[in-house]
């Protein structure tokens, strides 16, 4: 869900009190804690804070659901640690008592803002992506993590259409947006009968540890030692798969527009995966950014099964008529110009 989360200020009251609690189980030996700051989160059963520290260090504390937390914990914990790429301080996990949720405490990532436009970002990008894709892949971790393979992602589209095609309905939606959302069903029958092909196509690809929600909000960029490195962090969507939905060449979507540099990428894999080649790459980069516009049009299908009662809340729904005008443009580009439809 991509929405800041609305509490009440008694709510947010006893989140913070959660924050702070959480936090006393592992401070052992750390600076004394000055301050506690909520943070904008853009997943709605997630709560972000920043807490600083005496030392004027900082620590993030991000509450949410305990599954999601444990596969985060588990990237930390067993993924992290063990690449040669850089990556944050982590802390600990704790679970809150007699609730679903946890709490993750990680460094605060530093330095600047993405941006896609900029080569060096690409490459930065580019190179970190390669080392987690080659060395995580030794790490045989395909029964602790969760599976993001093809078939995920063929299960979101099939989620995806059948919401859209009993969103129908709902009251809130204009004519212009119901032919959207048609034109999107249209599409359902011709992409089902091509994930075999897909699977092909990403079968050269090695399984791996993969980041899966690889985008402007869960990345950053520092100068270490003169080189320009990229910082990624908030794994609890990261699972076991192919590369694809991380290497995704995503243009027309700002968020979304990581567009790692393939060239680089291609260059940083070649003495452990001699056998991909830059032909394969760009499939691989196209097929991604699909299999993240039928993510999405999953992840915010909610929108048209939800009772809109204000101009703020419609906002919402547009939003989703923007995924999926931005799906039948990914369709078109990635699948019929690449002659796989």
């Amino acid at each position: 869900m991509s929405l800041t989360s609305v509490r009440s200020g008694r709510a947010r009251a006893a989140t913070d009190r959660g924050a702070v609690a959480a936090w006393r189980n592992i401070e052992s030996g750390r600076a004394a804690l000055r301050s506690v700051h909520p943070l904008a989160t853009k997943k709605g059963d997630t709560t972000v804070y920043r807490l600083e520290l005496a030392d004027d260090e900082a620590v993030i504390a991000k509450r949410c659901r305990s599954e999601r937390a444990a596969v985060e914990a588990a990237v930390y914990e067993q993924v992290l640690p063990r690449l040669s790429a850089p990556t944050l301080r982590y802390y600990g996990k704790v679970d809150e008592s007699g609730t679903e949720f946890s709490w993750i405490f990680v460094e605060e990532a530093g330095g600047s803002e993405y941006v896609a436009d900029q080569p060096e970002h690409r490459a930065a990008a580019a190179r970190w992506l390669a080392t987690l894709h080659t060395e995580a892949s030794a790490l045989d971790l395909g029964q602790v993590l969760p599976a993001r393979g093809v078939n995920y992602f063929r299960d979101c589209s099939r989620a995806a259409y059948a919401a859209i095609a009993a969103g129908l309905s709902n009251a809130a939606l204009a004519p212009a947006d119901r032919r959207i959302l048609k034109a999107v069903l249209a599409t359902a029958g011709l992409l089902d009968t091509q994930w075999p092909a897909f699977e092909r196509i990403l079968g050269r690809m090695p399984s791996t540890v993969i980041h899966n929600d690889f985008t402007i909000h869960n990345l950053r960029v520092q100068r270490r030692d003169g080189n320009l490195v990229a910082i990624p962090f908030d794994w609890e969507d990261s699972g076991w798969g192919d590369s694809a939905v991380d290497l995704a060449q995503i243009v027309d979507h700002a968020a979304y527009s990581i567009r790692p540099d393939l060239d680089v990428y291609e260059s940083e894999i070649r003495s452990c995966w001699p056998h991909l080649d830059g032909e394969d790459l760009r499939a691989v980069g196209e097929l991604g950014s699909l299999f993240r516009s039928v993510a999405e049009l999953h992840w915010e299908a909610w929108r048209l099964s939800y009772d809109y009662q204000s101009a703020r809340e419609l906002a919402w729904l547009a939003d989703y008529m923007t995924l999926g005008r931005d799906h039948l443009t990914r369709v078109d580009r990635v699948c019929l110009r690449a002659g796989w439809l």
